[in-house]
């Protein structure tokens, strides 16, 4: 059971006449949270006009009011029940106090604020001489009706029960899945599924990431205790960082069927799952993977060779052919990490820097004839820095700009390169950089531009 809930407030409008759909919401509102509480760590709190306690002994119903409409500002869902009565007039006001809540939660809908209205109204027949609040009543319905806001109209307190139910199950999967981050990662990620004799089973992500080998974490090959002493392989915190991210993404879009493992424990079958490879200089099977993409994509990755820095190559703007990218990351960190600090463990100082890396975020439909389809096509997705800090950046920049992501097609090729601001302990930005021209990376190196970045970020740029 989760201890912490995401907690939707719901509003109760009402008048008098509706006591069994109020009593029919409460009771379903209270069945729907032991489910959602449990499964989904999500809960509705209900508040009804009736139920708020003034704050001092003699608030007055002008001060009442205030604090209903205040909290019709801030619902997630606003239901509407009438039938007959429409509400009552404070002193020197036109609408009534209903139709005021109803008006805020009007001006919340078109604005476009997450907020659902749920509105129902019970029939009732009209005499030849309808009373006042039966003919308000009446004049909210077509109010509704011209402001675009749907309403269901029932007869018996059964029909409204068995509607409301769906209705609000369905509100919440709105809430949950009809976010802009999820539309947007949602086009970004796709997953196709392979045919298979066997039952069909839901599509699969293999997320593989390069742990650190001997050379890297600086230990002879001759250690021959080291697998004594670890039980698996350091990884790059950056990586780490960017990993965080995405199984952040992956549950936001409900993704359940992922499998994160370093290179050397891949699963037998990873050929038949979607991929996502990260960290694209140190990742050999990225790097071999990218080879079958080549025809589609606008960038190259150079690993690192002896004293050579890993570098891409990338195609973008108005320019026909590959420009180099290169990180300065070393410069930066030259340039700001100085004195006996170097010597000494990790403290503050070293971590408060302003630093820059690139990245490149990509994904292509994989081409392979010998896999038969049952649904769309395997993708392979490449998330990787020139250096550590671009990786994390990139994933940064998938859960932190995702409506940047929209503009993905269907199974189409997506790619992007990106220009990652790092200050004192934390990603500071992201750009999309793909449109810039060569000349704009002319200047990655020099250290005069790089001191002035850093004062301009130093300064809120």
């Amino acid at each position: 059971m989760s201890a912490t809930y995401k907690c939707l407030k719901v509003f109760l409008c009402s008048a008098s006449g509706t006591t069994s759909e109020e009593k029919a919401v409460c009771e379903t509102i209270e069945n729907i949270n032991r489910v959602t509480r449990d499964h989904l760590a999500i809960e509705f709190h209900l508040v009804k006009w009736q139920e708020f306690a003034p704050r001092t002994p003699d608030l007055s119903k002008t001060r009442k009011q205030s604090e209903y409409n205040d909290f019709v500002k801030e619902c997630d869902i606003f239901i509407l029940l009438l039938w007959k009565r429409h509400g009552s007039y404070e002193p020197g006001q036109d609408r009534t106090n209903l139709e005021r809540e109803v008006d805020e939660a009007v001006k919340r809908v078109k604005r476009g604020d997450k907020m659902m209205m749920l509105t129902y109204f019970r029939n009732f027949e009209v005499s030849a001489t309808p009373n006042d609040q039966e003919k308000g009543v009446i004049t909210l319905r077509s109010y509704l009706h011209k402001e675009g806001i749907t309403y269901i109209a029932y007869g018996e307190i059964n029909e409204f029960a068995d509607r409301f139910l769906p209705d609000l199950y369905e509100t919440l999967l709105q809430f949950e899945f009809n976010t802009p981050q999820y539309r947007a990662l949602r086009a970004f990620w796709q997953f196709g599924v392979p045919a298979d004799d066997s039952t069909p089973l839901p599509p699969t992500l293999v997320i593989g990431y390069p742990g650190m080998n001997r050379a890297y974490m600086r230990l002879p090959q001759q250690d021959v205790k080291l697998w004594l002493r670890r039980l698996v392989p350091n990884i790059v915190y950056e990586d780490h960082r960017a990993l965080q991210k995405l199984d952040k993404m992956l549950r936001v879009i409900r993704m359940t069927n992922s499998h994160t493992c370093t290179l050397a424990n891949l699963p037998d079958n990873w050929r038949r799952a979607n991929r996502c490879w990260i960290c694209i200089p140190r990742n050999y099977i990225a790097l071999e993977r990218l080879n079958h993409h080549s025809h589609h994509a606008c960038f190259s990755v150079h690993p690192s060779e002896g004293d050579q820095d890993a570098w891409f190559t990338w195609k973008g703007g108005h320019s026909c052919r590959k420009h180099p990218v290169r990180s300065p990351l070393a410069v930066y960190l030259r340039l700001q990490r100085k004195g006996d600090d170097l010597s000494r463990e990790w403290n503050r100082n070293l971590r408060d820097v302003v630093a820059r890396d690139y990245a490149i975020i990509a994904r292509f439909p994989i081409e392979d004839k010998e896999i038969p389809m049952r649904e769309g096509h395997l993708m392979e997705y490449f998330i990787g820095g020139i250096r550590g800090l671009g990786t994390w950046g990139a994933t940064w920049f998938m859960d932190h700009r995702a409506h940047k992501l929209t503009d993905c097609q269907g199974w189409g090729p997506y790619q992007r390169l990106l220009e990652v601001t790092y200050k004192d302990g934390h990603i500071h930005d992201v750009k999309d950089v793909s449109e810039e021209s060569p000349s704009d990376f002319k200047h990655q190196l020099d250290e005069k531009y790089i001191l002035r970045e850093i004062d301009k970020v130093r300064a809120g740029g």
